[in-house]
């Protein structure tokens, strides 16, 4: 593995013996293979805010169906100032465990991904950048709430702008 910048193709090894460049196919190949593994570690963060924004609903719901069946829950409410009662509510240990893993897999492909662009071979480096362009293209689609009254005036609630659960594998 040379550490300087090249943009060798054939005798190029990385991140082990057995992958050693043989021939200018296998190159293609793994240029190939680099992109989609960077692909794949937009695909793993996505799939990390997925998961939080899933817990997040079913305590949104849990806590809406609680309230439900029993209002003393519901904060006294006051003509002059409307009251807010904030429930903290933490994640079973099955679902930190879950999240725990997730990250951990998305920590290893964005490790792996670095110790790629360390070989410092402009071909990989290029594919790195095309997947992750690519990756965030098909996996991180913005959506932004904005709020609207009937009259085309600002609705009464402020809208929410971009969102997002969690910093979790960002």
């Amino acid at each position: 593995m040379e550490m300087i910048w090249n943009w060798n193709t054939v005798g190029s090894c990385f991140l082990a013996k057995s992958w050693y460049i043989r021939t200018e196919g296998m190159m293609v190949a793994s240029s190939i293979g680099v992109a989609l593994l960077a692909v794949t570690l937009e695909l793993c963060r996505r799939a990390c805010k997925e998961y939080d924004a899933s817990i997040v609903a079913q305590m949104e719901r849990s806590v809406t169906a609680a309230t439900l069946t029993n209002p003393s829950l519901l904060p006294p409410s006051s003509r002059s100032s409307p009251t807010v009662r904030i429930l903290s509510l933490r994640v079973s240990p099955l679902q930190q465990a879950i999240r725990s893993l997730m990250y951990a897999i998305t920590f290893s492909v964005a490790y792996i991904v670095m110790l790629l662009v360390m070989s410092f071979n402009g071909y990989i480096i290029v594919a790195i950048f095309v997947g992750a362009g690519l990756g965030k293209f098909l996996t991180d689609w913005m959506v932004v709430k904005v709020a609207v009254s009937q009259n085309g005036g600002e609705g009464t609630e402020k809208p929410t702008g971009i969102e997002s659960v969690t910093i979790c594998c960002t």
